[in-house]
């Protein structure tokens, strides 16, 4: 079981401390009908286990009473691969079955990139400009 608080770079010094003992990351796009709904910074090895995933499910693992985290079995090919610990809005996001992507290191637009963008023929497109 996975925690996300411990892949996920956005926590408050992992990045410095992941860099630090030479680990890579990956930035992920969460895409539901063709909208971005979230990026998130991830180490790389769990980031490839989400972009490898075929399908996510509520877990029988409950995390403990009150503490707003909800677990996700993450599968492929109807075997869980890893159960990861997280909140609502990430929790939301994976049983709605998002189209997750990497972003690459040299995307143009990448620290730009908000929910609401539309990704449209396998590229995020600027607001305004899909229209």
């Amino acid at each position: 079981m996975i925690l996300i608080d411990d892949v996920c770079w956005n926590t408050p010094g992992l990045k410095k401390d992941r860099i630090e003992k030479g680990l890579s990351g990956k930035a992920l796009a969460f895409v539901i009908e063709d909208e971005l709904v979230d990026t998130l910074p991830l180490d790389a090895d769990f980031a490839d286990i989400l972009l490898n995933a075929t399908i996510f499910k509520e877990s029988d693992i409950q995390p403990i009473e009150g503490s707003n985290l909800y677990a996700v079995d993450i599968m492929n090919d109807k075997i869980v691969v890893e159960t990861v610990v997280c909140g609502e809005m990430l929790y939301s996001i994976l049983l709605s079955e998002p189209f997750i992507t990497e972003l690459p290191g040299n995307y143009k637009y990448g620290n730009m990139l908000v929910a609401g963008w539309k990704f449209i023929n396998n590229e995020f497109v600027i607001p305004g400009e899909w229209e």
